[in-house]
């Protein structure tokens, strides 16, 4: 599944990474994912990058002014998850 994400820097860096365990320091271990398509503008200020997501995976994304949030794809759907349901499955 194919998800885009806003490209705005001035907002803050948009990315997404696999959630692969827990981690001391940083309560996860990541594992970025790189871009498979930046749709960007000419001066590289807006549009959007897009990233390739698996099933049965739990990623955590982060995007300009949206803030980060967990998800994981069921049955063709994005679904939102908790970072205390993340937590459990780690």
């Amino acid at each position: 599944m194919i998800i885009k994400l806003n490209h705005q820097p001035s907002g803050g860096k948009e990315w997404i990474a696999e959630i692969v365990g827990r981690d001391k320091k940083f309560t996860f271990k990541r594992k970025f994912l790189f871009p498979i398509a930046k749709n960007w503008s000419s001066s590289g200020k807006t549009g959007t990058t897009s990233f390739e997501v698996m099933p049965g995976k739990v990623y955590e994304v982060q995007e300009p002014y949206k803030g980060r949030r967990f998800i994981k794809v069921e049955n063709g759907n994005i679904q939102k998850v908790s970072e205390q349901e993340v937590l459990e499955t780690f």
